[in-house]
């Protein structure tokens, strides 16, 4: 049977399944345009998420059979890695002993499990959902063969209830299909009717302790019309602040544009003004403008130096520019055509 991995993710419950992204495709796609594009990495080293997981799950139903003591813990690892400049959303790598004895029972020639592979996102300061895919498999001699598809789906809350900082309480739910019911060989079944459901909960402790290092500062602003400009248009601006460097790094991504020619920063006197240009992030030197025609995704990228600075910030440090967003006195404006003064503007706000 042919097997293709996809990134269209799954959240599982008892009644089936719903085609649904635990992130939002859209925020994860930009992400990865941004990385095509050559803006700057995402670094979350110290980001309380990442790095390899280790532990237990009690399954929901206890009943004893020829597996024995092995139904009522399965050892599962979990691998988080950013994929987010944000540092939101990471890459899930999941691997689990093969010991659930309702699955074996039920694809008997089954001799192998795959790890799962899947997105998790935050949902909230302390709470990750999760969804991932793996595939039982039969060993045969020229190539295995798949035999059943599994989709998790749950949570990880940390601290975990015990008060361990790295240690978290995990809650998953499993629904396996028969690889039958995956019709066009894309690696995902083609209902929503599982052949079995069943959750668990366990506690994941970190194989290495949480970093001691400072975390990188992360600013959003969302991008609407500004006033009195009549658009369809919409984007975000990212930007990062790592490890007390003098610079921040930056990704603006938009959607439904038209010919965009400039986007600055503003950096007002108080809040509630919109102030004055401070740094310039399109057009690069040399060009006359950002982008021609209809657009939409990553318009501009890199990373702000004190250098870049004018205005209000002529000669002074990065840290100035990451004072005034914590004051709310920093705007970033995108104009346009056929509005010059600004077409799309956004407070640049701590997430």
């Amino acid at each position: 049977m042919k097997r293709r991995m996809t990134l269209l993710l799954f959240v599982v419950g008892v009644a089936g399944t719903s085609l649904v992204s635990p992130c939002g495709a859209g925020d994860v796609s930009q992400e990865a345009a941004a990385a095509a594009a050559g803006c700057p990495k995402c670094t979350c080293a110290c980001s309380p998420w990442v790095g390899a997981w280790v532990g237990g799950f009690m399954s929901g139903d206890t009943a004893s059979d020829s597996c024995g003591e092995c139904e009522k813990k399965v050892i599962e690892t979990f691998k988080l890695a950013p994929i987010a400049l944000t540092c939101d959303s990471f890459a899930l790598n999941l691997q689990v002993s093969m010991c659930e004895p309702k699955v074996l029972k039920a694809f008997p020639e089954a001799t192998d499990m795959t790890e799962f592979v899947g997105v998790a996102c935050k949902d909230g300061d302390n709470k990750v959902v999760f969804t991932a895919v793996g595939y039982g498999m039969k060993k045969r001699e020229t190539c295995n063969e798949v035999v059943f598809i599994a989709i998790k789906s749950g949570t990880i809350n940390m601290p975990c209830f015990c008060g361990d900082p790295n240690a978290a309480d995990v809650a998953e739910t499993t629904s396996i299909f028969a690889a039958e019911q995956d019709a066009d060989s894309d690696g995902l079944p083609d209902t929503c009717d599982s052949v079995m459901c069943f959750s668990q909960t366990g506690v994941i402790k970190r194989i290495v302790n949480r970093p001691m290092c400072e975390p990188a500062k992360s600013f959003l602003a969302i991008l609407e019309p500004c006033k009195n400009s009549q658009t369809e248009a919409s984007g975000k601006a990212f930007f990062k602040h790592v490890d007390n460097k003098d610079e921040l790094s930056f990704v603006v991504t938009v959607k439904n544009i038209t010919d965009p020619t400039r986007v600055a920063l503003l950096v007002a006197s108080k809040s509630g003004e919109m102030g004055e240009e401070a740094v310039i992030l399109c057009p690069i030197s040399g060009a006359t403008e950002c982008r021609s025609g209809d657009f939409s995704g990553v318009l501009c990228c890199g990373t702000i130096m004190a250098k870049q600075c004018i205005g209000p910030l002529k000669d002074k440090e990065i840290a100035e520019l990451i004072r005034a967003i914590s004051e709310g006195r920093v705007f970033v404006v995108i104009s346009t055509k056929k509005n010059p003064t600004g077409e799309l503007c956004g407070q640049v706000q701590d997430p």
